[in-house]
């Protein structure tokens, strides 16, 4: 465009040859904005084969999906074991490893059948053969557990719980673990064990963190023992207790009798009997503990203070504070007032009232 006097445009002549090939764009770009949306719905209006009716025509992974379906319950209120072992069966004739698996699991836990563990053994098989790791696991678990004193079995076990260890199966580090601690048809080896536990406590699996503190304990080891005990005992009370008998007896650690309360805390709240039957004696002695005329306690009542105070007992955490603040040499604490205010305040933010008790 142009400008004629500064004021009007005018328009450029087009050639002839532009308008005889842009009308037939146009044309075609006209027709494609009317009829597209025709087109789409007549497409999404197409009939399409129902998972039921693809299962029927032989898909297999539709029968497996459809068999997954009645065990889900998705088309009944309870799940329909029959009618998905039914379709299982079909997609497991044509190898299809995850249906194979789960017939294993019917046939292994009894749903909608009676228990088999043969059939339940020759469906992981096939299907572990097919490439399917979750069943090389849940053979190799199933010969672990029912099959312990059968060695030609354990050997298939080792050999498919490697399979599914080397796929990362946390399930399968701790199966492997438990047959070489017990020497399940292969030479018992602690050191396999332990290494195989800490593969599935390193993913955070808590019964291989408190297998790890059993074993190290076992073995009287506990300096290995001590940081899985601590772990584990924020899920398993007997860790809790193990824990606290390293801090007061000093195994593995330095003696630490505030330590030991805190865990014996853990411990005897979970029902640990070890627990209680020495924390609540400490916390009854301390609640007693008078110090001498010199402001010294007694060191049977400086050890029970202590243990209560790390259960958080107001009155032993009181106690503990006029202990820090004057040392004790002959359980080697040193005078140190920054801990005695720490353990008063928290007496007092407690709801501990010195003026009352005292």
């Amino acid at each position: 465009m142009t400008r004629d006097n500064g004021h009007f445009p005018t328009l450029r002549r087009v050639p002839l040859w532009a308008w005889l090939v842009a009308v037939p764009v146009i044309a075609a770009l006209c027709a494609a904005t009317i009829y597209a949306p025709t087109l789409l719905r007549q497409e999404a209006d197409a009939p399409r084969l129902t998972l039921a009716e693809r299962a029927a025509a032989g898909d297999a992974d539709a029968q497996y999906r459809f068999a997954h379906m009645h065990v889900t319950g998705l088309f009944e209120q309870n799940p329909d074991y029959t009618t998905a072992r039914t379709w299982y069966e079909k997609a497991a004739a044509q190898e299809h490893s995850a249906a194979q698996n789960d017939l294993g699991i019917m046939y292994e836990t009894g749903q909608g059948v009676s228990v088999d563990l043969t059939r339940a053994a020759t469906w992981y098989e096939r299907a572990a053969n097919n490439g399917n790791n979750h069943a090389a696991e849940n053979l190799g678990a199933l010969y672990t557990r029912v099959f312990d004193g059968d060695i030609e079995k354990i050997a298939t076990a080792v050999m498919m719980l490697t399979r599914a260890a080397d796929a990362g199966s946390v399930r399968a580090y701790n199966n492997l673990a438990w047959i070489y601690l017990k020497g399940l048809g292969v030479p018992e080896n602690r050191d396999k064990a332990a290494t195989w536990y800490e593969k599935a406590a390193a993913t955070g699996d808590e019964n291989a963190i408190v297998n790890l503190c059993l074993l190290y304990n076992g073995d009287s080891d506990y300096t290995r023992a001590l940081p899985w005990c601590e772990r584990a005992s924020r899920h398993d009370p007997d860790a809790a207790g193990i824990t606290a008998s390293y801090y007061l007896t000093g195994r593995g650690t330095a003696r630490d009798f505030r330590a030991a309360g805190h865990y014996l805390k853990i411990g005897m709240d979970g029902g640990n009997d070890y627990s209680a039957k020495i924390l609540l004696p400490s916390a009854a002695n301390c609640l007693f503990a008078k110090p001498d005329a010199s402001g010294a306690f007694p060191d049977a009542m400086v050890q029970s203070c202590l243990i209560a105070a790390g259960a958080e007992n107001t009155t032993a955490l009181y106690n503990a504070s006029l202990i820090y603040a004057r040392g004790h040499a002959a359980l080697g604490i040193a005078p140190d007032t920054t801990v005695a205010a720490q353990l008063r305040r928290r007496a007092l933010d407690l709801g501990y009232d010195y003026k009352t008790a005292r």
